[in-house]
C-alpha cells in the first residue's frame, strides 16, 4: 500500500527527523517528568506502598523521545534524578540505579523508533506500524528498565510486603499502562504544540502547492489532535466528555456507598463509550478518550480495593480487563485512521496532481472560484513546448522529471495565494494579484525556464514554454476562464521568439487574436493547394501563396562549386514573410508535413524546367521538419517525387534541424537511412545549439553538418568561439563529415574558417537568398524556363 504519513497518529513511524531540544523545551521535559511523577505517587499509590499501578511519567517521556529523539532523553534523565534523591528522598545509590535504568530504556526507546522510521515502506500497514511501536516500548525497553529498576526498592517496605514476581509484575503492569495510554497522546500534543510555534513564528519557506515535509507533518498532526472542524462534531465531543465525567462519577458514587454490583456494571458500560470515540473521532480525541478512560478504570478500582495490601489476584483481574479493551482500542485507532487516510488520500487525489503535488485542473478551477474578487488580478499559463517530442527523445521517466523541475523552478517564485497547479502534462498555471506582477512573474519565469537545458545519460534537451495572461473575471465561470487562458497560450506559443502573450494587451481581444491566426491557417491550407506557378512567379507577389528562394553556398576548396540551400517564404497581402512568422503556426497545428511535401515537389519541378544550370549546381539542399522525420509515408512519396521529375537522387541534400526534437528517433532513423540508400545526403543544421548537440551525430547517419551562425558572427573577434569552431571540425573530421558555416558576413570570417578546414560557407558575405527561379535562369543563362509547366 502507499506510504502513511507521519501525521497518522496510529502509524509511528515518522518522516519528519526529530526535533532540536533547546534549554527551555528541557525545562518542560523535566518538569513534566516530575509532575506526572508526583500526582501519581499521591493519587494511585497501592495501599500503604508509595507504589502506583499506572506509572504516567515514563509514557510521557517515551513520548518525548518519539519527538525529540536522544536529545530528549538527558532532561527527563535530570528530572528523574532530581525526583528520587530530593523529592523521594531515595538513598544515593537506588536513585542513581533508578535513574539509570530509566536512561537505558530511553536510549533503546530512541533507537528502536528511528530505526523504525527509516525502516522500508513495503508492505505497510496502519495496525502493523502500531504494533511495531507498542511492541518496541512495552516488549523491549520496558523489560530493561524493570531489570534494572526494580533493584531500586531491595530495602524498601514494597520489597517486603511483596514478592519478586508480584514486584515485577505491578511494576511492568503499571509501566505498560503508562505507554498504552499516555506515549503516543504526548507525541500528538508536543508536535500539535511544535507546529503552531512553526506557524507562528514563519519557520520554514511557503512555497505554493505544498508545504516542506515536516510542517505538512505538524499541520495535519494539528488537524487530528483537534478533534474536529465542525461546530456540530465539537458539540458531539463536548457531549461525550460530559456522559463519560457523568459515568465515572456516577461509578464513583456507588463504590463509595458499597454499591460494588452496580458501580462495576457502569464500569462495563463505560467501555461502550470508549468504542464510539475510537470509530466516531478523530485519532487525536480518540488517544484522549482512551487515556482518560484507562486511568478512570484504574482510579475506580484503586477506591474499590481500598487500603488493602492483598492487590496481585485483584490487580491481576482489573489489569487484563483494562489492558485488553486498551490493545483493542489502539487497533481499532490504528484501523479507523488508516481508512480515513485513504479517504483523504483519495479526496486530495481529486484536486492534486500526483507527480508534482500542485493542484490539478480541479483543484485549479475550485481555487479560481475561491479566489477573492480583485481588479487587477490576472492568470498565468506556463506551457511546455514540444513535450511531446521531450518524451519520445528521453523517455517518460526524464519528460516527468523535467515537468517535477519545472514545478519546483515555479514554488521558488510563488507564494501560497498564487494557487500554482498544473491541469495537465506540461500545463501550469497560477493567480497573480495585479497586472504588473503577473507580467513581472512572466518575464521572470521565460528567462529561468526558456533555453534551460537538461542532460539525460547520452540525450539533452532544451526547454521552450509559452506564457499567456488573462485578466481573472469573477463574472465568467472558471471553465470559461481557463478556455480563455489556453488560447492565450497558444497565441504565445504561436510566436517565434518572445512566447508571452497578455490579453486585452493596448485594446486586443484574445478572441480577435485568435480569429487571425486562423485565418493565417486558412490563408497556409489554401496556398498549399494551389497552382504551383502562381505562387512561385514573381509577377504573381502580390497573390497569396508560398513561394521558393534559394540562398547559394561556396565551396571553400572550389569556389566553382555552387550548392543552394532552399528557403520557404510567403507571399500574403503584398507582403513577403520570413519563416519565423508562421512556421511555429503551422508546426502547431500540424501543417509542417504537408509544407514539407510541397517544397520538396515544387523543388523538383523547378529543378527540372532548368537542366542546364544543374551542371554548375553540387548539392541543393532542401529542410525537413521534426514531424515530417516520423512521417513513415515519407520516404515513399519522396522516392517518387524523385523518380517523376528525373532528377538525379545524389543532387539532393536534406536538412534536419539540431535544435528541433525528434518526435520518433527510431523512424527518424529509418528516413535517413533510406535517404542515403537512394543516394541523397542527409546534413544536420544548426549544429551546437540545440537539443541533442553530439548525440544525434551518434545516433543517426549524416553526411555533413553546419555550423550554427551563433558561433559563426563574432569569430574574428571571439577566441570562445574559435576554439569551439575548431573542436566542431576536429569532430567532424574524425567522423568524415564535411563542414559547412553559416552567417557567414565578410572575407575575414572566410579566411579564418578556412584556416579551421570548413569545407563550405553560406551567408551575406557569399550570396542573399533570392527567388530559385531567379537562381536558376542565371545559372542557365536564361530568363525562362526550357518548356511550359
Amino acid at each position: 500500500m502507499s506510504t502513511l504519513p507521519a501525521s497518522l497518529d496510529a502509524t509511528p513511524h515518522s518522516a519528519a527527523k526529530p526535533l532540536r531540544v533547546d534549554a527551555l523545551r528541557g525545562l518542560i521535559i523535566a518538569a513534566s517528568w516530575m509532575i506526572a511523577a508526583q500526582m501519581t505517587v499521591q493519587w494511585f499509590h497501592i495501599g500503604p506502598l508509595p507504589f502506583s499501578i499506572i506509572w504516567p511519567a515514563n509514557g510521557m517521556a517515551y513520548g518525548f523521545v518519539a519527538v525529540y529523539g536522544v536529545a530528549a532523553v538527558a532532561p527527563a534523565a535530570l528530572g528523574v534524578l532530581v525526583w528520587n534523591l530530593a523529592v523521594q528522598q531515595q538513598p544515593l545509590v537506588d536513585g542513581l540505579l533508578g535513574t539509570l535504568s530509566f536512561c537505558l530504556s530511553m536510549l533503546l526507546a530512541a533507537w528502536a523508533l528511528r530505526r523504525l522510521r527509516s525502516a522500508p515502506d513495503d508492505n505497510r500497514t496502519a495496525v502493523r506500524d502500531a504494533l511495531q511501536y507498542y511492541g518496541i516500548l512495552i516488549g523491549l525497553c520496558i523489560p530493561i528498565d524493570l531489570a534494572l529498576g526494580i533493584a531500586q526498592y531491595s530495602q524498601t517496605q514494597v520489597w517486603n510486603a511483596l514478592s519478586l514476581h508480584n514486584l515485577l509484575f505491578i511494576y511492568g503492569l503499571s509501566a505498560a499502562f503508562g505507554v498504552l495510554f499516555f506515549t503516543r497522546l504526548t507525541e500528538l500534543t508536543i508536535r500539535n504544540v511544535e507546529a503552531r510555534l512553526m506557524n507562528a513564528s514563519g519557520f520554514a519557506p511557503r512555497p505554493a502547492g505544498r508545504r516542506p515535509t515536516a510542517l505538512r507533518s505538524f499541520e495535519a498532526v494539528r488537524r487530528f489532535f483537534e478533534c474536529t472542524s465542525s461546530t456540530q462534531r465539537r458539540q458531539a465531543a463536548a457531549l461525550w466528555l460530559v456522559v463519560w465525567a457523568s459515568f465515572t462519577l456516577a461509578c464513583a458514587v456507588l463504590i463509595e456507598h458499597g454499591e460494588f454490583t452496580y458501580g462495576n456494571a457502569l464500569r462495563y458500560l463505560s467501555f461502550l463509550l470508549l468504542a464510539i470515540v475510537v470509530f466516531r473521532f478523530s485519532s487525536g480525541f480518540a488517544h484522549l478518550g482512551l487515556m482518560l478512560t484507562g486511568v478512570a478504570q484504574i482510579a475506580l478500582a484503586q477506591q474499590a480495593l481500598g487500603d488493602s495490601t492483598s492487590v496481585v489476584q485483584y490487580w491481576a483481574d482489573q489489569a487484563v480487563m483494562v489492558a485488553v479493551f486498551g490493545v483493542i482500542s489502539l487497533l481499532g485507532i490504528a484501523t479507523i485512521a488508516e481508512q480515513r487516510w485513504a479517504q483523504r488520500q483519495l479526496a486530495r487525489q481529486a484536486h492534486e496532481d500526483l507527480l508534482t503535488g500542485l493542484l490539478n485542473d480541479r483543484g485549479y478551477a475550485r481555487a479560481i472560484e475561491n479566489t477573492r474578487p480583485r481588479p487587477s488580478a490576472h492568470l498565468l499559463a506556463i506551457e511546455v513546448m514540444q513535450l511531446g517530442a521531450i518524451e519520445e527523445l528521453v523517455g517518460l521517466a526524464h519528460r516527468q522529471e523535467v515537468e517535477r523541475a519545472v514545478a519546483l523552478s515555479l514554488q521558488e517564485v510563488c507564494n501560497d495565494d498564487c494557487s500554482l497547479a498544473r491541469p495537465h502534462d506540461g500545463y501550469f498555471t497560477l493567480v497573480a494579484p495585479t497586472r504588473e506582477q503577473a507580467r513581472q512573474l512572466a518575464e521572470h519565469v521565460w528567462k529561468s525556464l526558456d533555453g534551460r537545458r537538461f542532460q539525460f545519460e547520452e540525450h539533452g534537451v532544451w526547454l521552450h514554454v509559452a506564457i499567456g495572461a488573462v485578466p481573472l473575471r469573477p463574472e465568467l465561470a472558471a471553465s470559461e476562464q481557463m478556455a480563455l487562458l489556453a488560447l492565450a497560450t497558444q497565441v504565445a506559443g504561436d510566436r517565434f521568439d518572445h512566447r508571452i502573450h497578455f490579453s486585452h494587451e493596448e485594446g486586443e481581444s484574445l478572441i480577435e487574436e485568435r480569429r487571425a491566426q486562423r485565418r493565417v491557417i486558412s490563408l497556409m491550407e489554401t496556398a498549399l493547394h494551389a497552382a504551383p506557378w502562381e505562387n512561385a512567379l514573381p509577377e504573381n507577389g502580390g497573390i497569396s501563396g508560398f513561394q521558393l528562394f534559394a540562398q547559394p553556398i561556396v565551396d571553400l576548396h572550389d569556389a566553382s562549386l555552387i550548392s543552394f540551400e532552399v528557403l520557404l517564404r510567403w507571399r500574403v497581402d503584398g507582403e513577403l514573410r520570413a519563416p519565423a512568422t508562421f512556421l511555429p503556426l503551422a508546426e502547431r497545428h500540424g501543417l509542417m508535413p504537408a509544407i514539407d511535401r510541397w517544397v520538396l515537389n515544387h523543388t523538383l519541378r523547378q529543378l527540372a524546367l532548368y537542366p542546364a544550370a544543374l551542371a554548375h549546381i553540387g548539392k541543393v539542399s532542401i529542410n525537413l521538419s521534426g514531424s515530417s522525420l516520423s512521417d513513415v509515408q515519407l520516404l515513399g512519396d519522396l522516392r517518387a517525387a524523385v523518380l517523376s521529375s528525373g532528377i538525379a537522387a545524389d543532387r539532393l541534400c536534406f536538412e534536419i534541424t539540431e535544435t528541433m526534437a525528434i518526435p520518433n528517433p527510431d523512424k527518424a532513423l529509418a528516413l535517413l537511412r533510406g535517404l542515403r540508400e537512394m543516394g541523397c545526403a542527409v546534413s544536420l543544421d544548426d549544429f551546437g545549439t540545440g537539443l541533442a548537440s553530439f548525440a544525434y551525430l551518434k545516433a543517426f547517419p549524416f553526411d555533413m553538418l553546419k555550423i550554427d551562425g551563433l558561433f559563426i558572427k563574432n569569430l574574428a573577434r571571439s577566441p570562445q568561439d574559435q576554439t569551439m569552431v575548431a573542436a566542431i571540425c576536429a569532430v567532424a573530421r574524425s567522423m568524415g563529415l564535411r563542414t559547412v558555416a553559416e552567417f557567414v558576413e565578410d572575407a575575414a570570417t572566410i579566411d579564418m574558417l578556412r584556416h579551421h578546414g570548413v569545407d563550405a560557407v553560406q551567408g551575406y558575405g557569399v550570396g542573399r537568398p533570392e527567388p530559385l527561379m531567379t537562381a536558376l535562369a542565371n545559372l542557365s543563362n536564361t530568363s525562362s524556363p526550357t518548356h511550359d509547366a
